[in-house]
């Protein structure tokens, strides 16, 4: 509305300045759908019921009924769009349940409220409207709210109902709780997670020796290694402050918490948390899943019942054990408010805070399911943009080189993919991503000889390191086992058992070996898309998956990336003087990890898998580190410290600037979490 609203509204209401309130809100969402009436105009309407004609990229012409599935928006938008009142009775957008029952997630009559569609009440509408309109009844008054409040509706009529009715089938009535869908950024991961990370940090103040605890789950942050191209991001600042957090922030919180609360709370309520984190993260995990099957749908239908007698019976039987208070920044917040109250001289304003109910919204309709994530996305070209501006009509200067961005884009388009000359020619293949590795190829590690590798020098220099005991011995059974090919190479080949006159016969041309920092790998994420993950010993990102062996217990096996090198090498016959020709490999040196004995993990014991490093065991045949071919490398995994479990060196002897721990580490975590 502009600003000159007012002092004309004012001149037409003899009762502007007790109802002004109402009668400004009420304009507003008049004001949202007239643009959209305006919007939804005859021609619209005319290719909405009859169609039209396009060529399509094929150069076919087709008719295509234009049809709104989705509608992205947040909770303020969706109450405009659904016509209903904001945190009204009956708050949520799509569906009938009220805000009283709203801790019931997962229960029948639950279920029943949620799968019942908002519908609107056009004829209490209309009736609302004779009142306001024609009788000149409050619109906040009783007449209005006694027809409308039960049900959350308002005195607007819905221009999509109104419009799209008309043109759809007969007897369709169009239904905008249809096309609302759910918005995980601002209803879970800043609603239901937020609430509930608050309340459990809450819950560690109100612990003993809550602020040491509090420290620990900081430091348990801060000490989580990143994943991936940002999938997994540094926990800079204090996690429990929560200070200047988006909502990628908050989901990587959550991601995380499972290690970082482990063993902070006392025993049934850790076992209860953890539980309750699992379900959690796994219920997020499938909201955001990009390929949904039959299955998982079920499942992810089954969860939703689990999630929701846990998180009551965690509110029945922990929460209730803790006498929590506000947050210091709630604290700080409040007095905030009172100051700038007592500073208008209006009195103490009475500070009343909702309760954050565990907001639940069903997903229907997974093959045409949107998440709003790519709307919120969206503002970072706006931010963007508006950098570049002199802040002077920014709206328009930004509308300006967003016009001439997508202009360029188009072109650009136009020239990569032409039309086909012939109608039905076959469509040119999708430009490939710019990958470090190409596309065919499973992994790449760089030819680059920069950094040679004398061995009689890197040997003699590590005598006293454990992680370099028998390097030369399983270096050349891993040689033999890729040149001999008497079977196809697999990951049980770390027990080859050859004697020492066949791994004489291996020859090191120039007994060197060259290191390179990084390994890139290709791979096939489960929603058949191309993914790529970039290995390098320097960085967190050094912990790998492959396939177990047949016959194994265990359906994968982790290790650690020590380092990446590529060598010349052959065989030499000693007996007949024969030698092979040089053949070029690449080989990774790795530190493996191992299950942890009487450990149950899974979703039915809701319980990350764990691993933890082998025992390099000095008076027998140790396994602890041995050589790996890249090419059976599946892909990267996140390995996250047991913080509860702490630090040993059983495992490894303590030793100083060994290769296989970090300068100035003299010990390892015991325990990690394999993150999922």
């Amino acid at each position: 509305l502009p600003d000159t609203f007012e002092d004309w509204a004012k001149e037409f209401h003899v009762k502007w300045s007790t109802q002004k309130g109402d009668i400004l809100t009420h304009c507003r969402r008049e004001l949202f759908h007239a643009v959209w009436k305006h919007l939804l105009n005859d021609e619209f309407l005319a290719a909405y019921k009859h169609g039209i004609v396009i060529k399509c990229v094929d150069g076919v012409e087709r008719r295509v009924y234009p049809r709104i599935f989705t509608y992205s928006a947040d909770y303020p938008e969706k109450v405009l769009i659904a016509t209903i009142r904001d945190k009204g009775m009956c708050p949520c957008p799509r569906c009938l349940v009220s805000k009283a029952a709203l801790d019931k997630m997962g229960l029948r009559r639950d279920r029943t409220m949620r799968e019942t569609l908002r519908r609107i009440p056009m004829n209490l509408v209309e009736r609302a409207r004779n009142f306001i309109y024609r009788t000149a009844l409050p619109i906040g008054g009783a007449a209005v709210n006694n027809l409308l409040k039960a049900s959350s509706s308002i005195p607007v009529l819905n221009a999509f109902t109104s419009c799209l009715t008309d043109a759809a089938r007969v007897n369709d009535v169009f239904n905008t709780s249809r096309i609302l869908v759910v918005d995980l950024l601002h209803e879970f991961e800043l609603g239901v997670w937020k609430a509930l990370f608050t309340h459990l940090i809450r819950m560690l103040y109100a612990s003993p020796c809550g602020g040491e605890l509090v420290n620990e789950l900081n430091l348990r942050f801060r000490s989580t290694p990143t994943f991936g191209n940002s999938t997994i991001r540094k926990f800079a600042n204090n996690a429990a402050d929560m200070k200047k957090l988006a909502a990628r922030d908050f989901e990587d919180l959550l991601q995380c918490s499972i290690p970082a609360f482990s063993g902070l709370f006392d025993e049934p309520h850790n076992k209860r948390l953890m539980k309750l984190l699992y379900q959690m993260a796994q219920w997020h995990s499938l909201a955001k899943l990009r390929m949904h099957t039959d299955t998982t749908v079920t499942y992810f239908d089954n969860l939703t019942t689990k999630l929701g007698k846990i998180m009551r019976d965690f509110e029945k039987l922990t929460c209730s054990e803790y006498d929590t208070v506000e947050l210091p920044k709630e604290t700080a917040a409040r007095i905030r408010r009172q100051a700038q109250s007592a500073q208008k001289a209006t009195g103490a304003a009475a500070t009343s805070q909702q309760p954050a109910p565990v907001h639940y919204y069903r997903m229907y309709l997974i093959r045409s399911l949107k998440i709003c994530m790519q709307g919120e996305l969206a503002h970072r070209i706006v931010k963007r943009l508006y950098a570049i501006t002199n802040k002077r009509d920014a709206t328009g200067q930004i509308a300006k080189h967003y016009r001439r961005e997508r202009a360029l884009a188009l072109s650009r388009e136009a020239r990569a993919h032409p039309l086909p000359t012939q109608p039905h020619e076959e469509l040119p293949a999708a430009s490939a991503e710019q990958l470090d590795a190409p596309p065919e190829c499973h992994y790449v590690i760089s030819p680059s000889r920069s950094q040679p590798i004398i061995l009689p020098t890197f040997l003699k220099n590590g005598v006293a390191d454990p992680a370099r005991k028998d390097f030369l011995p399983k270096l050349q059974d891993h040689i033999l086992g890729r040149l001999k090919k008497d079977s196809p190479f697999n990951a049980s080949d770390l027990t080859s058992g050859y004697t020492d006159e066949e791994r004489n016969t291996v020859r090191i041309l120039g007994n060197k070996i060259f290191s390179v920092q990084t390994m890139h790998i290709n791979y096939t994420s489960y929603d058949v898309r191309r993914d790529q993950d970039c290995i390098n010993p320097r960085t967190d990102n050094r912990d790998i998956v492959l396939c177990a062996p047949s016959g194994d217990d265990d359906t994968y096996w982790y290790a650690r990336v020590l380092g990446i090198f590529h060598a010349n090498v052959l065989l030499h016959d000693n007996h007949s003087g024969v030698s092979q020709q040089p053949s070029h490999i690449e080989f990774l040196w790795v530190r493996w990890f191992g299950s942890i004995s009487g450990y149950q993990d899974g979703m039915r014991h809701a319980k990350l898998p764990k691993v933890g490093f082998v025992e390099d065991n000095v008076s027998q045949d140790n396994y602890a580190f041995g050589f790996l071919d890249p090419s059976i490398v599946l892909r990267a995994c996140h390995l996250i410290p047991d913080f509860h479990t702490g630090r040993t060196n059983d495992r490894l002897a303590a030793y100083s600037g060994s290769f296989a721990r970090r300068p100035h580490e003299t010990d390892d975590w015991a325990e990690f979490y394999v993150n999922m």
